[in-house]
């Protein structure tokens, strides 16, 4: 079942010059996701001759002959496609006598590294707060068992795997080197 939401996940983009990326003619979807992949994530910029031009964030400097060859498709049907982007207003297209530049519209949207690290950072927030849980479950335990007279750190475990706070302690002196 597709999902509605409205968030993304994270390709690198080495993954498109990946054999098995690149092996059969590509579908409608992955030439998509490839224009936005290939685009530039920062102004860059490039000299030609005696001029400097600069190509911006979510740009793609190339060819309809280069996009045909790398998609497997013919040079119509890349323009065809191309037009159907731009009527969507998907992406916006300057061609000039040495190549094309396609601009994707709200590349901000499909490529927003705020979002990422938003993503990251409350993932590590939640992470936190789960190890501060177990830290205080765990000491929690360490003390109740201190004050009923076992000492958790002593204790040789036969059957380790018998319940987790069991397996925990056992862990952890195996790790300290006690067993």
């Amino acid at each position: 079942m597709m999902s509605d939401k409205k968030d993304w996940f994270k390709v690198y983009r080495s993954f498109l010059s990946n054999p098995m990326w690149l092996s059969e003619p590509f579908t409608k979807g992955q030439a998509w996701i490839d224009l936005i992949g290939r685009a530039n994530y920062g102004t860059t910029e490039h000299i030609d001759g005696p001029h400097c031009n600069y190509v911006y964030r979510g740009q793609l400097p190339t060819s309809i002959q280069a996009l045909s060859k790398r998609w497997c498709w013919s040079r119509r049907k890349v323009e065809n496609f191309l037009n159907a982007l731009t009527e969507a207003r998907m992406v916006t297209t300057k061609s000039t006598s040495k190549g094309t530049t396609i601009t994707i519209e709200n590349y901000a949207f499909y490529q927003n590294q705020g979002a990422a690290e938003k993503h990251q950072k409350s993932i590590e927030k939640a992470s936190k707060e789960h190890q501060s849980d177990y830290t205080k479950r765990i000491n929690k335990e360490e003390t109740k068992n201190t004050q009923e007279g076992v000492c958790a750190e002593n204790e040789i475990f036969d059957d380790p795997t018998k319940d987790e706070d069991t397996w925990l302690r056992f862990c952890r002196q195996v790790g300290e080197g006690k067993i």
